[in-house]
């Protein structure tokens, strides 16, 4: 069976690493949040063995996310979780870090993708960042660097 696969996964690992790195430097747990693909989480876990990558995504999805993390069998890699954000009770305590790529878009007003998210859910659609940082910061969260 083929493993999932992004092209934005794959263009944008190696630009998110280091800056991982940067950051990421104590030993801990790192909740990935929209794991999708698992190529991130599979990338960053060996390139990180420091830390163990807890990746989730909401329970539609995560048979075919494991698909690759069981193709990648790391020892800081466990199988990726069901979560919905939208949900109060997440199935992950003692969290160090969290992750999330690919999951919030900043495009243009006058792009059609926010159009084409709100027509697949409507409860979907591009963030603004103001309200996401404030989201963050009301759950105790810090912005610790904004990366275009």
């Amino acid at each position: 069976m083929a493993l999932p696969f992004s092209q934005a996964c794959e263009n944008n690992k190696a630009y998110i690493l280091p800056i991982l790195q940067k950051h990421f430097i104590e030993p801990g747990t790192v909740l990935e949040i929209a794991g999708g693909t698992g190529q991130h989480a599979a990338h960053f876990a060996s390139e990180m063995p420091w830390l163990r990558w807890q990746s989730s995504d909401v329970p539609a999805n995560v048979d075919t996310l494991n698909l690759r993390l069981l193709d990648a069998p790391l020892p800081n890699l466990p199988q990726a979780v069901p979560l919905d954000v939208t949900q109060n009770d997440w199935p992950v305590t003692n969290v160090d870090y969290v992750f999330s790529a690919n999951s919030l878009h900043i495009m243009p007003a006058s792009a059609q993708f926010d159009l084409w998210l709100k027509d697949n859910n409507a409860r979907s659609g591009i963030r603004d960042f103001e309200t996401v940082n404030r989201l963050a910061e009301e759950a105790g969260l810090t912005l610790l660097e904004d990366n275009i």
